[in-house]
């Protein structure tokens, strides 16, 4: 039986996209040196990371990671499914991966990406001591950054927000969901699933952009696309960035991801 009057617990959420722009010459090494030497000096307990493809990728962030032994995945042949891992320090309760699911609606985009959006899912995890469901989430990338209801990219990007909309529903009133949705807060994907699960931004409307300009092409503009919500039981006592600048690598002063990461202190009631 708990205590009336327990103080919360605090729980402090990481999110970061880590792969790197472009597909060759990403210094990937030295990059996921920097992200560990980041987060190990940090006082995350949770971090979920995206673009992890390969089990390659994956043991070179456990060799940067030592103190976040318990790393959740799904496994598939090649690597970790829908290339999302979940790093703690504490260990975890539960963890199973989710798809999407085979959107029914994909009219206009290629085929190669409508096979990629059937292998994007969520991953589910619980920490002991906490009451909480983490997901760790990916849906899959609109290429043209138009977040108009009429582009090509909308009905996808709606069946898979619209499957994620469904899980925090089925997971119960204490949840965070983390990662890189690849829709900004602006997007119609985006404000549905806010108004439909009741998650609340962590950064309230003051999260800046989450990808580098110097990776986008055609003068479009970066937005907020990485997140982290929570529901309303969570207070949240601090959000900041991490990663946002430039961090001195071997080869030279360089980004860590094409991704900016973002943390979140939360308090947990018990």
């Amino acid at each position: 039986m708990k205590p009336e009057g327990s103080e919360p617990v605090l729980l402090s959420l990481a999110t970061l996209n880590t792969r790197g722009v472009p597909l060759t010459g990403t210094r990937r090494t030295e990059r996921f040196a920097a992200i560990g030497v980041e987060l190990e000096s940090s006082a995350v307990e949770v971090v979920g990371l995206q673009e992890v493809y390969t089990y390659h990728h994956l043991k070179l962030l456990k060799t940067h990671l030592p103190a976040f032994p318990h790393v959740a995945f799904a496994r598939t042949p090649v690597g970790p499914a829908g290339g999302v891992a979940t790093f703690s320090r504490v260990p975890f309760t539960e963890k199973r991966f989710e798809r999407f699911g085979r959107p029914r609606e994909a009219s206009g985009v290629r085929w190669r990406t409508r096979i990629m959006a059937g292998l994007n899912g969520n991953l589910i995890t619980r920490v002991a001591g906490y009451d909480l469901y983490i997901v760790n989430t990916h849906p899959i990338a609109n290429m043209d950054g138009d977040w108009s209801e009429t582009n090509r990219f909308y009905a996808l990007q709606r069946s898979q927000y619209a499957a994620l909309t469904r899980l925090v529903g089925r997971l119960g009133p204490r949840v965070a969901v983390i990662g890189d949705f690849n829709a900004p807060r602006v997007s119609a994907v985006h404000t549905a699933l806010m108004a439909d699960t009741g998650l609340r931004d962590t950064f309230g409307q003051q999260c800046p952009p989450t990808f580098h300009a110097e990776y986008l092409s055609g003068g479009r503009e970066p937005q907020c696309i990485d997140f982290i919500l929570a529901s309303e039981p969570l207070a949240v006592k601090r959000a900041e960035l991490l990663l946002a600048e430039k961090v001195s690598m071997p080869g030279g002063a360089g980004f860590a991801s094409d991704h900016v990461g973002l943390r979140a202190d939360l308090l947990v009631p018990v």
